[in-house]
């Protein structure tokens, strides 16, 4: 389970996402649609852990991301990825 209580993303004073709160139980799916610049990278990098966020807005399994070890449970598809496509490669390496 995934949740996040009251998360604000800032860069640079600069507010991105204000006031998140949503709640992703074991076995869901989701999408993240939006606009460009409307912060969907910059939320799941928050979750991801690759954004430093405070403690106490982002938990998985109820332990706070800061302190959270086992992200082999994850996947993460990229909506672009730099591929040099000029050089001769599989489909199974390419995944």
């Amino acid at each position: 389970m995934i949740e996040i209580r009251d998360l604000t993303i800032s860069f640079e004073k600069e507010v991105i996402c204000k006031d998140i709160n949503f709640k992703i139980d074991d076995g869901d799916y989701i999408g993240i649609i939006g606009e460009n610049g409307t912060g969907k990278t910059s939320l799941l990098n928050s979750i991801f852990n690759i954004n430093n966020v405070d403690n106490n807005h982002i938990f998985i399994d109820g332990i706070d991301v800061n302190d959270y070890k086992d992200w082999d449970k994850f996947g993460y598809v990229l909506q672009k990825y730099n591929l040099n496509h000029d050089i001769p490669i599989t489909i199974k390496e390419y995944l």
